[in-house]
């Protein structure tokens, strides 16, 4: 039992962080009742220009790991 509940607390620790680095933006990036329409426009653009970009980045580093394994 108590490998059991130190795996799940170190699960849980480690999967903290994949809160932090999506979900936080993600809420960040939620409209706000205050803040006028251009601000809400750049926000989401910015959010959405950076989720692309990270995206992007990962791909072709996977594709490049993947194209080594080729020859």
């Amino acid at each position: 039992m108590d490998l059991f509940l130190w795996s799940a607390l170190t699960i849980g620790f480690f999967g903290s962080f994949h809160c932090a680095g999506m979900c936080n933006p993600i809420t960040m990036a939620l409209p706000n009742p205050d803040q006028p329409i251009t601000t809400l426009f750049v926000s989401r653009l910015l959010y959405n220009i950076g989720r692309v970009t990270t995206y992007s980045i990962f791909g072709a580093l996977v594709g490049l790991l993947g194209h080594s394994f080729e020859h």
